[in-house]
């Protein structure tokens, strides 16, 4: 599966493949027009005032598979069988036995989040390979530069912590290869 906003490194469904998971997806970010507030689609599942909140892998490792609650739907690659266990699991009359809206301890969810999480409930785990960065058209590319660059605004949700994200880090530090195209 992939949206039509992406834009896709040749080497991608090797390596998706190469993952020999379920479900697996490349690492893409999303945020506001103004590039102010710009996260990675990955999301994890963190303990806020004692519930559990669905949150961005805000500190994701580079170049590595990460196993994490769910993730966009920009670029994943899924097993037949995954959604043949969900359809079977949420019966053949639901209408959306897939991708469907909801809502996650009173906070709305998109589509591809809700997806992750179903399949989580019928046994499935979600990973997104952090090696494989996709930029987003949106309406300009949204890559892993503007996650880096959006940290430093202090508006990010991010920003207290951002020392502890590697590649802010290198970017810091005078690293070059987050600086080309």
């Amino acid at each position: 599966m992939v949206d039509t906003d992406m834009v896709l490194p040749k080497y991608t469904l090797s390596r998706l493949l190469s993952a020999h998971k379920d479900i697996v997806s490349a690492l893409a970010f999303v945020g506001s027009f103004d590039g102010a507030q710009v996260k990675p689609n990955a999301t994890v599942i963190v303990e806020i005032d004692g519930k559990p909140s669905l949150q961005p892998l805000w500190n994701y490792p580079a170049d590595s598979l990460v196993q994490v609650a769910a993730t966009g739907a920009s670029c994943m690659l899924i097993h037949r069988r995954v959604a043949e266990d969900m359809l079977a699991a949420r019966g053949e009359d639901h209408p959306m036995p897939w991708f469907a809206f909801g809502m996650h301890n009173g906070v709305p969810i998109g589509e591809d989040i809700g997806f992750g999480l179903t399949a989580a409930k019928v046994g499935y785990e979600t990973w997104v390979d952090t090696g494989i960065i996709i930029p987003h058209v949106k309406p300009r590319f949204v890559t892993d530069k503007d996650y880096v660059l959006s940290l430093s605004n202090e508006s990010h949700p991010y920003y207290n912590d951002r020392d502890e994200v590697p590649i802010y880090q290198e970017l810091m530090n005078g690293n070059s290869s987050l600086n080309s195209d």
